[in-house]
């Protein structure tokens, strides 16, 4: 009966799954894989370490279900366990109750620490975790037991249909784990203590050395800082590859790499006090501090023509007079300039589009006052997405009228320069974040390709003369 599974909110889980026993963690998944059976024969969603309740007599207990999509702020702990395809396109099945209780499984193999993470990682960190993971790049599967082994990267697959087929499934093939901590839980736990004592001992090693590292790139007394150079697109993900069981790399390697890192930081700081400087940098990036892990940028981008006056799209019905969803109010920003807003669901190239056949362009901003202007109109309409008139042009971001700016408040990890899923990320969108407008560079149509996260909060601003 569901009744048996009433979450306890005093016995929360937590972060207390990476110091289960082998006998307890066995006891917490059979007890969350018929939670989840008895709740629903599909898609529960709420299996993660926050909703989950384990008390002192081995009772089990799972909280509610995820809610129904409409509202996609994730809390931490929600978004640390959830499936990739329930992230980005909403598609719930239960296979992906499947993968949260796989990452359970993982996590306590991993010494309490989930896929491409260490104890106490910082926000920046968590999120570029969750960005590999959700892209479906391959993690090491700590060499427990064999049979674990098996158990996780096949609930962990990328592909829910290379999962297993619902819970009881994965219940049923958990029991050879079971038998095994039944027969030799001693040896079992010794590998897991065992894991968990590498992670932090790599993780006190790295720690002095991206210490050693920031010394060693702080700017001499009178030097001039060097401008950062755009981070390279990360490469396309490979979902459909085999997940790969092997170790963490070893220590030897990264220490060579930081190694040489040090010694051509050291390089660079005697030329900046010579006072040469780089012939073709890219302009300062103002990006404000990393916000905690509710929300990661979905996907965005195709590449357009080199004449940001000869926008093309591949959308057959471009409206040559599109209308805003209410009558619009023109907002003074100078004498010669008023902006409009229109509220609707379009790529970039469309709305770029349809203001050059209203007689203008999307909206260029030069400076601070201009982006809250065009901010505060945005918040006027209560959109979270307004496309601008900025696009990447041989790297950097241009603007559609050939103007400049030099005020770029990029949200934390931006620009991407790509999607997690490989697509380009050539186009400017403003997005509210957390309470905060932002910049982050998105691919041409992500209302048509995440309909379930951009849907109906879409819009986009022309500028007439």
């Amino acid at each position: 009966m569901a009744d048996e599974f009433v979450f306890d909110p005093r016995h929360r889980l937590g972060a207390r799954l990476g110091t289960l026993t082998p006998e307890q963690l066995t006891g917490l998944i059979e007890g969350v894989c018929r939670a989840v059976s008895a709740r629903t024969e599909g898609f529960h969603g709420g299996v993660n370490v926050a909703n989950i309740s384990l008390d002192d007599a081995g009772a089990v207990g799972l909280g509610d279900e995820l809610g129904d999509g409409t509202d996609l702020h994730y809390t931490p702990e929600q978004i640390e366990y959830l499936a990739p395809e329930v992230f980005w396109k909403n598609e719930r099945s239960p296979q992906a109750d499947v993968y949260s209780v796989g990452l359970l499984l993982y996590t306590w193999a991993n010494g309490g620490c989930l896929p491409f993470l260490y104890p106490d990682p910082p926000a920046s960190d968590r999120a570029e975790a969750l960005r590999r993971r959700m892209s479906g790049e391959d993690f090491p599967i700590p060499e427990i037991a064999e049979s674990l082994s098996v158990i996780i990267a096949k609930a962990t697959a990328f592909r829910p249909s290379d999962r297993y087929e619902n819970c009881a499934a994965l219940l049923d093939a958990f029991q050879v784990f079971a038998e095994e901590t039944a027969a030799n839980g001693a040896a079992i736990a010794a590998a897991q203590e065992k894991q968990r004592q590498k992670q932090a001992e790599e993780e006190d090693l790295m720690a002095g050395i991206l210490a050693a590292a920031e010394a060693a790139t702080l700017p001499q007394s009178g030097s001039t800082p060097r401008p950062q150079r755009p981070v390279p697109p990360p490469a396309e993900p490979e979902p459909e590859k085999e997940k790969k069981h092997f170790n963490a790399r070893p220590l030897i390697i990264v220490i060579l790499l930081v190694a040489i890192l040090l010694v051509a930081t050291v390089a660079m700081q005697f030329t900046n006090l010579r006072g040469e400087q780089d012939s073709a940098e890219s302009p300062d990036m103002n990006t404000p501090s990393m916000p905690p892990v509710t929300d990661l940028p979905s996907p965005d981008a195709p590449d357009i023509s080199d004449d940001p006056n000869a926008l093309e799209t591949d959308d057959p019905e471009v409206s040559p007079s599109a209308e805003p969803d209410t009558t619009p109010t023109p907002a003074p920003v100078q004498s010669e300039h008023t902006y409009t807003l229109y509220k609707e669901d379009v790529s970039w190239n469309r709305a770029a589009d349809n203001c050059i056949n209203l007689g203008g362009n999307l909206v260029v901003i030069n400076d601070e006052a201009e982006f809250k202007t065009v901010t505060d109109l945005a918040d006027s309409y209560g959109v979270t997405f307004v496309w601008v008139g900025g696009f990447r042009k041989d790297g950097q971001i241009a603007w559609v009228n050939g103007e400049t700016s030099d005020y770029y408040p990029w949200a934390a990890g931006e620009p991407s320069y790509r999607d997690a899923d490989g697509t380009a990320e050539n186009f400017l969108l403003l997005w509210k974040q957390n309470g905060t407008w932002v910049y982050n560079d998105s691919r041409d149509n992500p209302a048509a390709d995440f309909p379930a996260a951009y849907s109906g909060k879409i819009a986009y601003i022309c500028e007439m003369d």
